[in-house]
This record gives structure tokens, C-alpha cells and sequence, in this order.
């Protein structure tokens, strides 16, 4: 956990994308409620790695995997990320612009898509991997 002032942020070791890949959380509070803030580091497959039979990182597979746990069991109501486009950054503050009655970054649907989209990347890969193609 690191604190800056009163703001307190944890730490979850998310690997897969690259080995170190760190996922932050934190809790906010709006207007008298309390949000769990996910930072979700990225989980895209990088260029050229292999998930079987990884001559630099043996591991990578099951890291992943438990990577994609790790973040499914994370409690999230605002979603983040390290790329705009992870968490539609764009069309969020166009929202929150035209003077949106909610707010558009409350988007655990979004964290739940987004871990979901890059499981199922990793899964099609570990499967034709396995398949020997």
C-alpha cells in the first residue's frame, strides 16, 4: 500500500503483459458515496510471445491466468487504465461535458468487458498454441 496524504493505493501484481505488470485500486468518495477505483494495468499478449513453451519466460501462461483471476475478484466501480482508449476515456468526458446526470466513469460493466475481452484473446492463443499452430 502507498499513501499520499489521505489517499491510500494497493498494489496488485497483475504479470502477463509483462512480467512487473502492477493493477492499482484505491477508494474515492463523491458526493457522500465511496467508489473502488480499479487501475487495471494492461493485458494485452505483446507481439511474438508465446504462452507454451516460452524460451524467456517459462511462466507466462500461468501468470496470466492468475492475472485474469486477480482482477476478476477485484471489487471495481470506476475503471482505469493506462491507455485511454482501455476504458473509452474519450467518450466518457463527452458525457460528463454534456452535463451527463450520472457519472459515465461508475463503469464496473466496462472493467468486467475489458478483462473479459483480453481473457478470451489469451485463451484463443493458449488454445492454438496447444494445438500446435
Amino acid at each position: 500500500i502507498v499513501r499520499i496524504g489521505s489517499v491510500a493505493m494497493k498494489a496488485h501484481l497483475t504479470p502477463g503483459h509483462t512480467e512487473g505488470n502492477t493493477t492499482w485500486t484505491t477508494t474515492v468518495e463523491e458526493n457522500g458515496k465511496k467508489y473502488e477505483v480499479v487501475f487495471a494495468a494492461s493485458m494485452s499478449i505483446n507481439p511474438g510471445v508465446r504462452m507454451v513453451n516460452n524460451p524467456t519466460w517459462a511462466g507466462v501462461g500461468e501468470a496470466y491466468a492468475k492475472s485474469f483471476q486477480k482482477l476478476k475478484s477485484l471489487s471495481c466501480d470506476v475503471f482505469l487504465g493506462p491507455h485511454a482508449p482501455f476504458f473509452n476515456m474519450e467518450a466518457k468526458v463527452g458525457r460528463m461535458t454534456a452535463d451527463a446526470k450520472t457519472n459515465p466513469f461508475i463503469d464496473p460493466e466496462g472493467y468486467r468487458n475489458y478483462i473479459a475481452s483480453y481473457e478470451k484473446s489469451y485463451n484463443e492463443q493458449l488454445q492454438q498454441e496447444r494445438a500446435g499452430k
